[in-house]
């Protein structure tokens, strides 16, 4: 979804639900599948079990209806590395870019530092650079071209999720 802003913090989860991620993040099997639109040695993902994916929805419907839920996973980045510039919407099989405009993209950091970054690029003088705290639950615009840097020695791990525009609740954006 094109949002007016690059990123922005909607919230946050509970410190009990981030112990519980963090544990899991460092106890779960990551993988890389063909067609994933990363390399193996960059970033590799796990589904989320159902009772922690249960928990994860109690504490974000208070942003989202659950109904809109599109996917979710936790996302392992690699140590000293960098997801080059892109934008969401070259990564669409099949030519449906609807999806990208009827989808906002939220990320959490469950294990992160202030090494990491993202930043968005519209022009060359025109950019925007951020660091997400863990815990916080933020939406961000993934149309416009953007990368990632983990310039840390330790992995970086992050909730990447989708929901239809038409689940946020009103007043979050």
């Amino acid at each position: 979804m094109k949002h007016s802003f690059y990123c922005k913090k909607i919230g946050a989860l509970s410190d009990e639900l981030i112990k519980l991620l963090h544990d899991f993040c460092l106890t779960t099997s990551y993988h890389w599948k063909k067609g994933d639109d990363f390399s193996s040695n960059l970033i590799n993902c796990s589904p989320l079990p159902n009772h922690l994916l249960n928990l994860y929805f109690v504490e974000i419907s208070k942003y989202f209806q659950p109904s809109g839920h599109c996917g979710t996973n936790i996302a392992r980045m690699h140590p000293k590395s960098y997801l080059r510039e892109h934008s969401d919407l070259n990564t669409v099989r099949g030519g449906d870019l609807s999806r990208f405009f009827k989808t906002i993209k939220i990320q959490i950091p469950i294990i992160t530092n202030d090494q990491v970054f993202t930043m968005w690029t519209e022009t060359i003088d025109k950019f925007h650079v951020e660091h997400f705290v863990t815990g916080g639950i933020y939406i961000f615009d993934n149309i416009v071209k953007h990368c990632v840097v983990n310039g840390s020695d330790v992995y970086r791990y992050n909730i990447i999720s989708r929901f239809k525009d038409s689940s946020i609740k009103e007043g979050i954006l």
